[in-house]
């Protein structure tokens, strides 16, 4: 990378020299590395954009699987809890059923009585 610079800071210098009126060749090469610099400073920064969008989508592909997790669990424990609602009801109406036979046993004794 560094021959790349080098060869593009020379070839911007000869083509700004033969483009302009060059007084001094100092300056000329204080802004033509200062360009190049630039350029492969938003080289390196393109390059760590599209490093990071990888990453970020990959964290949302992660996240994505995790909710769907998420919902496959959800789904379970709902029937989970529907079967217990059902149990615990059937258990009341049997509770309720057991309930007054017992008071229509005990009200039959005390009547007999």
């Amino acid at each position: 990378m560094e021959k790349n610079v080098e060869a593009m800071v020379e070839i911007l210098e000869q083509e700004l020299e033969g483009a302009f009126e060059v007084k001094d060749r100092k300056s000329l090469h204080r802004y033509v590395v200062l360009l190049t610099e630039n350029v492969v400073k938003k080289e390196n920064y393109e390059k760590k954009q599209a490093e990071i969008r990888s990453d970020i989508r990959a964290l949302t592909e992660v996240i994505k699987q995790g909710f769907e997790r998420m919902d496959e669990r959800f789904g379970e424990v709902n029937v989970h809890l529907t079967d217990i609602s059902t149990k615990m009801f059937h258990f009341m109406v049997w509770s309720f059923g057991f309930s007054v036979t017992q008071a229509g046993v005990i009200i039959g004794v005390l009547k007999s009585l």
